[in-house]
């Protein structure tokens, strides 16, 4: 694919050659409101998470080079970038040294009419801290997009969008994302006829 000449929107872009540049150890203290800390919540799952969203240089004349997703060294260095920041942000309960177990979460239905229809993952019990690092979702006949997203119920945050695909083929997303106690991971197939079979499949990291 390669990387792409993109023009700036209204949103965020990130500097990737200035943050690299930039202290990565822990040590500023961050003294926020509620308010404030769910906004940056907000950012960590959506913009941050946007490859897109990372320019390889300056924005100049508002047009930025975007990382390579195809590029192994560029793509490795958003992901470090992007995981720091969201150990960082995410509210979390306890501190972490490694990963305690790995498992999957598969979850089918048969719809029962046409429309749009979301299969979610297992909740994260209280005291524990799980991080997402691959979600998949599948249907049997087209459907119009597969959106991959975390909800704590309440809020809804978006990570990867599919694009229309034929039936059978799979749309991932792939990355590291906390998950705290009250979370979990969903697809949402869009437009789907009756009688589709839907397949949703996430696979986690438990951090102690």
């Amino acid at each position: 694919m390669g990387a792409i000449l993109r023009a700036r929107e209204k949103r965020a872009v990130f500097d990737l050659e200035h943050l690299l540049a930039l202290s990565d150890a822990p040590g500023l203290p961050l003294l926020v409101s509620e308010r404030t800390l769910y906004l940056l919540e907000n950012l960590a799952i959506t913009d941050i998470t946007d490859a897109s969203r990372f320019s390889l240089g300056p924005v100049e004349d508002n047009f930025y080079m975007t990382v390579d997703e195809e590029d192994e060294e560029e793509y490795a260095l958003f992901l470090d970038v992007l995981h720091q920041a969201q150990l960082e942000i995410l509210e979390v309960e306890q501190m972490f040294y490694g990963y305690e177990e790995a498992f999957g979460d598969f979850e089918t239905l048969i719809t029962g009419g046409s429309g749009n229809t979301s299969l979610e993952g297992s909740v994260v019990p209280e005291g524990e801290l799980w991080e997402c690092q691959l979600a998949a979702g599948v249907a049997s006949a087209v459907c119009a997009a597969v959106l991959v997203y975390i909800s704590d119920g309440e809020t809804i945050f978006y990570l990867a969008e599919g694009i229309p695909n034929i039936a059978g083929q799979h749309v991932y997303w792939s990355g590291k994302v906390a998950l705290s106690p009250g979370q979990r991971m969903g697809c949402l197939f869009a437009a789907h006829p009756d009688a589709t079979t839907l397949n949703a499949h996430f696979w986690y990291a438990k951090l102690v």
